[in-house]
């Protein structure tokens, strides 16, 4: 972000609103001090108040238009950065794909090697699709605009599901743990099977190789899911940012787009839970969501008045 700031263009125009606006600003503040200082009549005080008025709102202005160019520049320094940061990403499985195709291709493999060839070929497809899959959630999913109705879910088997889907090295790296007694829960049933399966991700590629531990239990009317991984953990400012959209701690080798937890945060505020972290540097990441239990309808004639089934 040095570079924003020490930019010839963000320079020039931070001179130019010094010299153009904020010295002739304060050079009117000062001439209506003087006009009521030395001009204490009516039309002295009048002129007076209007020119400190001026002064005020012209150096307020400038203030404002300063924070929001920063504010636009720092935008496409991190538009750019994303730009990059896909690129990058794309490009290593695709040229990993590249790679292996042409292999086979060109016969340049022993037959026992054939069965490796096909898993590598396998894992770069699925990382190339993860990718591909949260940038079209991300970009199909603003809030504001979104309307798919809740509807009644049962998150053990959502649970289950992304579990099952797992490549089969990581599937032996996770243990499910479920109640017996877990509520059904009411939301975006087109976006529940993604927001879990991005937080199981993050704790697979941020928690190193030791193994991720998710857990439905039903709490405070509800059902909490919780995600520990194994992996470094955060210090609190790092764990204040992970929800931003496009965020990444700043760790070497750890693919990804900054895409998943920032889904998981608009999938929460959709179904009215809360999502948070608990998180210590060398201690590892547990993330927790909750989510409303599902109520039972006051006009459904087969419930009674003290909520037993007829």
């Amino acid at each position: 972000m040095k570079g924003i700031f020490q930019s010839r263009v963000f320079q020039t125009v931070v001179g130019l609103a010094v010299g153009g606006i904020l010295m002739p600003a304060l050079a009117t503040f000062v001439v209506g001090v003087l006009i009521l200082v030395f001009w204490p009549d009516a039309k002295g005080i009048a002129l007076g108040v209007l020119a400190l008025v001026m002064g005020v709102f012209i150096v307020a202005g400038s203030i404002v238009t300063m924070v929001l160019m920063r504010r636009a520049k720092l935008v496409t320094m991190r538009q750019l950065e994303f730009i990059g940061r896909v690129s990058h990403e794309l490009r290593t499985p695709l040229g990993a794909v590249r790679l292996h195709v042409d292999t086979l291709r060109m016969g340049r493999y022993d037959p026992s090697d054939l069965d490796q060839i096909v898993y590598e070929l396998d894992r770069d497809l699925t990382r190339l699709t993860q990718l591909l899959e949260q940038l079209l959630q991300f970009r199909q999913m603003p809030i504001e605009h979104y309307s798919e109705p809740l509807e009644s879910l049962s998150l053990k088997s959502v649970a289950r599901e992304v579990v099952d889907r797992q490549a089969p090295q990581d599937k032996e790296r996770i243990r499910l743990f479920v109640e017996d007694e877990v509520p059904q829960v009411r939301v975006p049933p087109g976006l529940c099977f993604e927001a879990l399966a991005n937080l199981v991700q993050n704790a697979l590629v941020h928690g190193g190789s030791g193994s991720v531990e998710v857990r439905l239990e039903g709490r405070d009317e509800g059902v909490l899911l919780s995600v520990r991984d194994q992996g470094p953990g955060m210090d609190p400012g790092t764990a204040k940012k992970v929800f931003l959209p496009f965020y990444r701690a700043a760790r070497q080798g750890v693919a990804g787009l900054g895409l998943g937890l920032a889904f998981v945060r608009r999938f929460v505020r959709l179904s009215r839970g809360r999502v948070w972290l608990d998180t210590e540097p060398g201690q590892g990441t547990i993330v927790f969501l909750w989510l409303p239990g599902e109520k039972p309808d006051p006009t459904d004639d087969s419930v009674s008045t003290t909520g037993s089934r007829r």
